[in-house]
């Protein structure tokens, strides 16, 4: 009997010692288009304790996790294996029960909780109130969710200047669950140098952090790829009896700050492993049909010409200038062109700011052939020596000739990348030095050229242009 009475004690002790278990839960969260998330989530201080254990430990990056506590006196933060429970989810008891009594048995796993208790890296800390809070807020980067939009293009029917531009949002979740949170879907290019490195909170042994740090810090890490993400399997979810409209009757609500732009989700609930089809908006945006013929520079990165690149056959492309009209920035994405019911064509929309223009190419114009060719006019051998390889100095000259074989005239423009001195072309084209060659042996350039092009095969437009380069022997 005293040996129960003991035994009693002793538990009745331990119960009284063990930390109170809380939950973060998120409520705002602002994600991108490369796999980050910031998020913001709370976790409910219950009365009469004065040690907790937050679990799950956070899986923030490298000096993102932040704790704020106010009207609290919070001491002894720390990340620790502890002793938690955890609730086990109705597919795995589902899963566990037909695998002992066979798939014909009857019975319902969501009726059945089963809670077990683990050791798990949690956040510990001790709490005591100085004023009237309950609340730890705990904001962290994460990787694990992501926003990847897309746009339809809609030509009117009543008008040839006119196109309907809609666009979505696809959440993809693979990082926690979301109920009722505010989500905000971020336009822009994050610099996120330690993105692929561990809080230092995480249980990751010394030496592995410190060698992932020093990888981080040699590579200036600026994580920009993956900015277009394409999904092919979205999630719906609306409230329960609402049915959701296939574009909102007003845009999604967005805000500047710097160079990144806003769209504003409220109350999304989305569960991890879960991907959401959101409408952010719809819009009548001025469309102009072109034709445009882009060929590129045949000289490459160490000065040699290309004489294969030279002969290969560009395409003429039917495509849309799109001039955005709206007050939100149009982020890059993949875009499909319709004409009613009918498919015409699908590739990316590129990053639009409002007021700006793009081009969106539809298809490739049979109607049209275009053929260039380029010849040598003259070379002056061993002209220069860069960097130790001697450079010839070259004359070429260029012929470009469209013929159109559709039923009427066709708007085209033609564009020419080009690297050296521009001697002369025809058709008064617009010339332009582009930045990225001022480092180079060649300065590089574009052409321009805006041309109406008649039908039939005996109204063909030749233009001739001509330029020095120097190219590596």
């Amino acid at each position: 009997m005293k040996w129960s009475a003991l035994l009693l004690l002793i538990l009745s002790c331990h119960a009284l010692a063990e930390p109170v278990q809380i939950e973060a839960v998120p409520t705002r969260i602002a994600m991108f288009k490369n796999g980050y998330g910031l998020i913001i989530s709370e976790a409910r201080l219950p009365a009469g304790g004065e040690s907790f254990v937050l679990s799950p430990l956070p899986r923030a990056c490298f000096g993102t996790l932040w704790l704020g506590w106010p009207g609290l006196e919070v001491t002894h933060v720390r990340s620790t294996e502890a002793w938690v429970r955890q609730t086990v989810s109705a597919d795995q008891i589902e899963q566990t029960l037909r695998e002992k009594f066979g798939a014909d048995a009857d019975f319902d796993p969501a009726a059945i909780a089963v809670t077990r208790r683990v050791k798990q890296p949690a956040l510990a800390f001790d709490a005591a109130a100085t004023g009237s809070g309950t609340t730890i807020y705990v904001t962290y980067l994460a990787q694990g969710i992501a926003w990847s939009p897309s746009y339809s293009v809609h030509l009117s029917d009543n008008s040839d200047d006119t196109a309907t531009l809609s666009a979505k949002a696809v959440v993809v979740n693979d990082l926690l669950d979301l109920e009722s949170t505010d989500v905000d879907l971020i336009a822009g290019y994050p610099n996120l140098q330690f993105a692929q490195t561990p809080s230092a909170m995480s249980p990751d042994p010394l030496p592995q952090l410190l060698n992932q740090l020093r990888q981080a810090g040699q590579s200036g890490f600026s994580d920009m790829e993956s900015n277009l993400m394409r999904q092919s399997v979205a999630y719906e979810r609306g409230a329960p009896g609402r049915t959701m409209p296939s574009m909102p009757g007003t845009p999604i609500a967005g805000e500047d700050a710097e160079d990144l732009y806003f769209y504003h989700l409220p109350d999304v609930t989305l569960k991890s492993r879960e991907r959401g089809y959101y409408p952010l908006f719809s819009a009548q945006v001025p469309a102009e049909h072109v034709f445009t013929w882009d060929i590129p520079d045949f000289l490459d990165a160490n000065n040699i010409y290309r004489q294969d690149a030279a002969e290969q056959v560009e395409a003429v492309w039917h495509a849309l200038k799109l001039t955005n009209n709206t007050d939100a920035p149009w982020t890059t994405g993949a875009a499909v062109t319709f004409s009613g019911e009918r498919l015409l064509g699908q590739d990316t929309l590129h990053f639009v700011p409002p007021k700006a223009s793009t081009r969106l190419r539809i298809t490739q114009a049979v109607s049209i052939d275009a053929e260039q060719n380029e010849y040598e006019i003259e070379r002056q051998r061993n002209a220069a020596n860069f960097h130790g390889y001697d450079h010839d100095l070259v004359t070429i000259r260029g012929e470009l000739k469209v013929t159109s074989y559709k039923n009427e005239p066709a708007d085209l423009i033609i564009t020419k990348l080009f690297s050296g001195e521009l001697l002369e072309a025809d058709g008064e084209p617009q010339n332009v030095t582009l930045a990225r060659g001022l480092r180079q042996i060649n300065p590089r350039g574009k052409l321009e050229w805006t041309v109406t092009v008649p039908p039939g095969k005996d109204h063909a437009v030749t233009l001739n242009y001509s330029y020095k380069v120097y190219t590596r022997r």
